[in-house]
This record gives C-alpha cells, structure tokens and sequence, in this order.
C-alpha cells in the first residue's frame, strides 16, 4: 500500500530541484556565451520586409502602444466573468475571474498558471504548471501544483482498447525524464471533480490518492513500466450503497517490445478495495499488438479482466474476457478499416457478444467519394445492427456530405430507426466560415410491459436543421453560433432548439467584451452506438437551460519582440487557435451541432500547457512562426470518444492565427 511520506518525498523532491536547475544551468554557461567550451552560435535575426520601403501610411485603426520588449517572452490574461444560468427554473449566478499566464525562461523552462475566483457558490482553484526544466546529464522535469491531474506512465495510455485512468486532484505532480529513456513519476493530493460552467470549480470528494510510476527503455526493442496507486477514505458513488467510502490500492505493470513492423505490450492490474467492511480483490491481464506492412494496420489482443477491478476510487473494464482484432488499409483512394471483438462474462452474470464492424470510403476522382460503415453487435438471443452509407461531393459551393444512418435493436424493448443527413461546409469569404445540416430521423420504440404497466408501441419522428458559423463583422468584431432546430411529432407536434452565440469585441489591442447566449429547449439526442463495451444507448436525455454570460478581458504580451513562445531570438510570431470538438459524423470536420469537448489538456511542443474551455476552444499566442506540434492529453475526454493519433503538426505564419479543429472519434 503506497504512503504519504514516500509520495511526499519524490513530490519534495521534484519542487526542490527547480532552483537546482538554476544554478546548474547558470554554471555551464560563461558571460562569453560558451557551453563546455563550445561558443554558441547566433540566431539567425527576423528582417520583417516594409511594402514600398516602409512609405505607407501608419494603420489609424489600430491604437494602442507598442508591445514591452523587456524581459522573457510572457503572456497574461485577466478576465472578469457575470453569468445567469436557468436550469428547469432552478436560477444560478455565476460571477468571477479568471486569470491564466505563460512565460518562457531560459533557465526553469516553460511556466504557466490558470486561476478562477468564483462567488454565488464561492470557491478559488489555481494551477502552477512548470514543464520542460533543464538539467545536467539530459535530465528534463515536469512539475505542478494546484489543481492538477494524476499523472500516468506513457505505457498505460498507449494502447488501442484499454487504458488507465488519471484524476483530478487538489496538489502536486512531478515527472522527472531522462533522454527518452526513462520516466518517473509520482502525484499526491485529495481527489475531486470539476464543476461549474463558464468558471471551473473544485468539488472535493475528500480522502486522499497518491499515485507513482517509472518506465524504462532498459533495453533497445524493450520496455517496462510499472504504475501504483493509493486512494484511502474518498467518497464515491461507486462505494457500497452508492454513498460511502472507498479505500483502494491497485498496481499496474507492463513489458512492451518494439520490432521494425510490430508493437507488442503485456499488461497486469491488480485491485484491492473495500467500503464499509467489505472488500473485493481483483485482477486483470491483458496483451496488446499493432503490427502494420505496407498500407495496412492490424491491432489486436486478448483480455481477461475479473469482477471488481477498480482504478483509484473508481472501476474499470472488469467481468470479461476475449480477444479483439482490427484491420486497416489506406492508399490512395481507399481508406478501409473492420474488426472483430468476442466479448464474455468472466462471472456469467453478465453478458457474452459478439461484435463486428466494417468501414470503407473510397475516393472516385478529385471531387466525390464513397463510403459505409458497419456494426454487429449479438448478446444471447439478442442483437442489434447499425449502418450508414454515405457520399462526399466537392463542388463549387463547398463541401458536402449525403449520408444514411439505420439501428435495429431487438433488446426489450426493441427500438428501429433510420436517419438521413446532408451536412455541407460553404465557400466563404477569408476570415468566415459556415457549416450547415439537415436530418430526418423516425426512431420506433416497441410496446413494453413491466408487471402492471404496459407501454404501448410508439413513433418519433424528428426533422432538425443546423448551423455552425462565425466570422469577422468589422476588423473588431466577431460571431461564432452553432444552433440547432428540431421539430418532433409523436401523436402531437413539439419543437426543441439549441443554440450557441459569441460575440467578441476588441475595443483595443489589449482590452475585449465577449457575450455570449446559450439556449438548450431540447429533450432528447439520438445517438447510434454500439459496443460491447459501452451500454447500448438510443435516446440520451438532456437537461433544458439557458445561459447568458459576459465577460471583459485584458491581455498583453510582452517580453523580447524578437524571442516569441518556441522559438529563437530574431524569429517572427503568431497565434495559434484551434477546438476540440466530438466527430459526431466521423467525417474529420466540425460540422453543426457537434458539441465541443471541456477541461481537456492540450501541449504546445510538449513544453506549454492550457486546457480547453466550455465550448472546448484552446489558444496559444505568440508562438514562433514555422511548423509546431499540437498534443492533445485525453484526461478528461469521455468514454467511448478517443483520438486516434495525440499528436498534430500546425504551421505558424507572421502576424496571423493559425486555426485548427480537432475531432474525437467514438471507439469502435
């Protein structure tokens, strides 16, 4: 069972060596600018070429004073927040600030905070994040504290179908990696959730985790890794009755080897809670694989997860057992992919399925494609069926996208629908952007009798119409909405909107006001999932509310014009902007109506770190101009949604924002 103390210690530890990295760094360096004796070599200088040797005449437009070119490259944002919330009548203020900063130091790497003072409920949350800390003998450190998330080995996350968890915590993380080969880890603090809308909170569940791990390249295809965690008197809903306690330990270990085509990874969980007396031990193992020749990609495994096995305060994948195999091909024209999972009870209280999937596009010339996808899903004596056919056109109004969804579902009680969509991303002017869609869904649910009560058979029909858009107004001004309209008929007629409004004003180069107006009158979303994993789900009900919320920022940048977030001195800069959003259509693109995916960490060259906000929007300004990486941390990303690759280059432009949409894709 892990421990307080030495959780402490190697948190001590990692806080400690900041400083450290100071002076070390400060020693290897002399005032000549030589590094063990080597004379380190200028930057190449930025020339910003003037149109017409600089003759034209100044910009009016924009007045206010030229940045602060004194000091380290730094951003900073203050942002006072008023919001009205009405959920079902329940009325909710929401007011409060917000202040988040990065700096960019030679010598302790790359810092920044996020903080939220809410009132009307009450609560201040802060997190101090250093990343990228230099030491001698290629050492490099990641430490935080504050609010932050539970840290996991890479070798938990790195897998096609299973992963552990990581969690919010009230304290401090520290990582500490040395030339790629090795990594340790530990994480100590009192568990929590988020909650709030537009101003994060904290909501602690008490108790305290600890968590610690390491892994090692020990040898040139190999690798190990082993991940500990330790939760003792934190509330859960998982607990016994649903309201108690839960005391925790659980490890987890791993051996993985890499060959020139093919990834192998073993992996073993072990599990021992209790709540309220009662205790459950359990244990998992699993092998994953990834073997890929030429264009194709094949993933597999087998599993074997008993009853009880939890993570932390929470379960996991547990009560099966089987094997999984999928397939993918891409050249280019055909993007294929299928696969096969055998899903059984390890206990017998649970179910046996199995599960098929096919997908396939195929591109017929520059302008139009064709496409489908597949499931299968057979528990017993029931089963169910979903499938889509669909077809791209690029023309000269866009991009659109005709498809064709169908589920079957015989489980008591059955339950048939079809849908047709037509989503269609216009050709627009620079700096706007308009996406829309149209869908028909009848969705029949057949008669169900539960002792007495007997629910007659009946008919959704459903017509909804969206839009997703947003562009500059004025050079001050900007919109963005996505709003959705469904019009349902079930005996009598009913109608449900949603819709989503921002409007941002730059009154100057520093100060902005954005408003924004959210209206939620639906009752219902119709999803089409399966998977023997993740309950079979046709109607999601969904809270109605309503929000307004206002808030005025300020922001500078400030530091050496000419060393900007990620580069060199002399390089030019720019911003980048980009949303996480869930791929509802599995067609790459942010279409209408797909939410946007909240609290979720994003990396800019794994050294500068933010998170996503309501509506899943991340920026990172001043960045270095040429070519970054993006990497996305699926902490809070939730289930089945995953990402398929964590990783995703963007090009930086002078005195321009680089945008990006990123969407998450169902696990299938």
């Amino acid at each position: 069972m892990i421990r307080w103390p030495a959780a402490a210690l190697l948190f001590a530890a990692g806080l400690l060596g900041w400083p450290l990295a100071s002076a070390q760094s400060a020693s290897s360096v002399d005032g000549n600018g030589k590094t063990n004796g080597t004379v380190a070599k200028p930057a190449p200088h930025y020339e910003d070429r003037l149109i017409d040797g600089g003759a034209l005449a100044p910009d009016t437009e924009s007045d206010g004073a030229p940045p602060n070119s004194q000091g380290w490259a730094r951003f900073w944002r203050v942002e006072g927040v008023a919001s009205y919330f009405d959920q079902q009548g329940q009325i909710t203020r929401e007011n409060g600030a917000r202040f988040s900063g990065r700096i960019d130091t030679p010598q302790y790497g790359a810092l920044s905070i996020d903080a939220t003072v809410r009132v009307g409920p009450g609560s201040f949350i802060a997190t101090l994040v250093q990343r990228d800390l230099g030491f001698d003998g290629n050492w490099r450190a990641n430490n935080s504290l504050g609010v932050v998330t539970t840290l996991g080995i890479d070798m938990t996350r790195n897998q096609y179908r299973f992963y552990i968890p990581t969690f919010a915590a009230l304290g401090g993380t520290t990582e500490w990696i040395h030339d790629g080969d090795l990594q340790v880890q530990a994480s100590v603090g009192e568990p929590g959730n988020f909650d709030g809308f537009r101003l994060a909170g904290f909501q602690s569940l008490h108790g305290t985790l600890a968590t610690m791990g390491a892994q090692w390249a020990f040898a040139p295809r190999w690798q190990a890794g082993v991940q500990f965690i330790d939760a003792q008197g934190v509330d859960s809903p998982f607990a016994v009755n649903g309201n108690g306690r839960i005391d925790s330990d659980a490890v987890f270990a791993a051996l993985a080897w890499s060959g020139p085509t093919t990834r192998l990874q073993a992996n073993i969980v072990a599990s021992d809670a209790s709540s309220e007396g009662q205790a459950v031990r359990a244990n998992g193992i699993w092998l994953d694989g990834r073997t890929v020749w030429d264009r194709t990609t094949h993933n597999y495994g087998v599993f074997r997860l008993e009853p009880g096995l939890t993570w932390g305060y929470q379960p996991i994948n547990n009560d099966i057992e089987g094997a999984y195999y999928r397939i993918a091909y891409q050249s280019l024209r055909w993007q294929m992919d299928g696969g096969i999972d055998q899903v059984n009870s390890v206990s017998g209280r649970g179910g046996n399925g199995t599960y098929l999937t096919l997908n396939g596009r195929y591109q017929l010339n520059t302008r139009m494609g064709l496409g489908g996808n597949g499931g299968y899903l057979k528990n017993g004596s029931q089963h169910a069926v979903s499938a889509s056919a669909f077809g791209d056109l690029l023309w000269s109004q866009g991009a659109s996208r005709l498809q064709f969804n169908l589920l079957d579902n015989n489980n008591v009680p059955k339950n048939h629908a079809e849908q047709v969509s037509l989503d269609h991303t216009w050709n627009t002017p620079v700096g706007t952007r308009l996406s829309t869609s149209m869908t028909a869904t009848r969705d029949t649910t057949g008669s169900l009798t539960a002792g007495n009560l007997t629910l007659p058979r009946s008919t959704i029909h459903r017509l909804g119409v969206g839009l997703l858009g947003g562009g500059d107004i004025t050079n001050n001004v900007s919109v963005d909405a996505n709003l959705q309209y469904n019009l349902l008929s079930r005996g009598g007629t009913a109608s449900g909107i949603y819709g989503n409004v921002n409007v941002n004003w730059r009154l100057s180069p520093q100060w902005s006001v954005t408003g924004t107006y959210y209206d939620n009158r639906d009752d219902t979303a119709n999803l089409f999932v399966l998977d023997p994993l993740v309950p079979v789900i046709n109607q999601l009900p969904t809270q109605r509310s309503r929000a307004v919320l206002l808030s005025l920022r300020y922001e500078e940048r400030a530091g050496t014009a000419t060393v900007p977030l990620g580069g060199q001195p002399g390089t030019a800069a720019g911003t980048i902007a980009g949303t996480l959003f869930l791929d509802l259509n599995d067609n790459g693109q942010r279409d209408a109506g797909e939410p946007g995916a909240p609290n979720v960490t994003v990396l800019l060259n794994g050294r500068y770190q933010t998170r996503t906000d309501e509506s899943g929007r991340f920026d990172f300004p001043l960045v270095a101009t040429g070519i970054h990486t993006i990497t996305v941390v699926p902490d809070n990303l939730p289930l089945p949604w995953s990402l398929g690759g964590s990783k995703f280059d963007v090009n930086v432009n002078a005195r321009s924002t680089s945008t990006m949409d990123i969407g998450a894709r169902r696990i299938r």
